[in-house]
């Protein structure tokens, strides 16, 4: 991931890309097992997310109401960030809610209400007893 972004960046014409990558000393090998990712494609392209839900509701998709905070399409989303945050003691949307406060499409609040997490979401047990865990 830290490379896909850094060739993006470096394709968009930022010079300093390193604020915007995870430290590669932060980046631990991976089990041979299976293993929930999030990629987070949208962490260098300035967007709004509300305006970003908006037009796509415009051309027909329709909100599932999904109960976690951070989710707008995936019940595993939750459960992929409690996951992320055990393993690298970082909230995985850290560094695009960072993002989005910088380039002022968000305000610090807003970002640090979205960092908290709720180990007893209802949508986690969802997501474990789906997967028999």
């Amino acid at each position: 991931m830290r490379k896909l972004f850094d060739v993006q960046l470096k394709a968009m014409g930022v010079a300093e890309r390193d604020a915007y990558l995870i430290d590669p000393g932060l980046i631990q090998p991976s089990s041979s097992g299976s293993e929930i990712r999030i990629i987070h494609p949208l962490l260098i392209w300035d967007y709004n997310k509300q305006k970003f839900k908006d037009e796509c509701i415009s051309l027909g998709w329709i909100d599932p109401c999904l109960k976690d905070h951070n989710s707008s399409n995936c019940l595993l989303n939750a459960f992929a960030i409690q996951n992320h945050l055990e393993k690298y003691q970082i909230h995985s949307y850290a560094y695009d809610l960072a993002a989005l406060v910088r380039q002022g499409n968000m305000k610090r609040e807003e970002a640090i209400m979205k960092l908290k997490v709720n180990i007893s979401d209802s949508s986690i047990k969802e997501v474990q007893s789906k997967l028999n865990l």
